[in-house]
């Protein structure tokens, strides 16, 4: 039966005069590395300073990453836009210094661990995006990712965040995202120390 890492990956990388690739109105379905981790090979893989790819209106479905970002910098570009993570272990993971934009999309709960895998950025922008599963943004190395490094605004992060074991590496500034609850609303009676 198919499965979840059936193959590894489509492997866009760069080069001289590399054109874009572009994957629109994709299903893609039990890709990605084998390896029980957010930071392997995803079904797409873009890689490289000079890669060039964008990811639209598309659909990951029992992947193990669904779109990994690693290593693009600003001669290269890495897109994602309007597409659903709905099942597998990761939905994107973005490393290794890389650039990327992360818009529009939405991230199902069906995730084994995280709908967002962010490490060690160049300059991330991720916005718009409905994410029902958790977000885990981080620098392995230094204090944690500064806006310029990791641009998380206009999100839904009903999921919420992941904060593990890299506390002091771990992004800090989540302002201008909605958590899934107004933070200005009353406590319940139960809840309201004045009662």
């Amino acid at each position: 039966a198919p499965a979840r890492g059936d193959w590894t990956e489509i492997l866009v990388g760069g080069g001289a005069g590399t054109p874009v690739s572009v994957f629109d109105y994709v299903d893609v379905k039990y890709g990605g590395s084998d390896v029980e981790t957010c930071v392997s090979w995803g079904a797409i893989n873009i890689s490289g300073a000079t890669a060039r790819a964008v990811v639209s209106n598309s659909r990951f479905i029992d992947v193990q990453i669904g779109v990994r970002i690693s290593r693009v910098d600003s001669r290269g570009f890495a897109g994602v836009y309007h597409s659903e993570f709905a099942s597998g272990r990761c939905g994107v993971s973005v490393r290794n210094f890389a650039a990327a934009e992360i818009v529009g999309n939405t991230f199902t709960s069906s995730f084994i661990d995280l709908a967002l895998q962010a490490e060690d950025l160049g300059k991330l922008r991720f916005w718009f995006n409905t994410v029902e599963g958790l977000v885990r943004v981080y620098n392995v190395l230094g204090g944690p990712p500064t806006r310029a490094e990791a641009d998380l605004r206009y999100n839904a992060l009903v999921g919420g965040v992941y904060r593990g074991a890299w506390e002091g590496h771990v992004l800090t500034d989540w302002s201008m995202n909605w958590f899934g609850y107004d933070a200005n609303e009353e406590f319940p009676t139960c809840m309201d120390p004045d009662v």
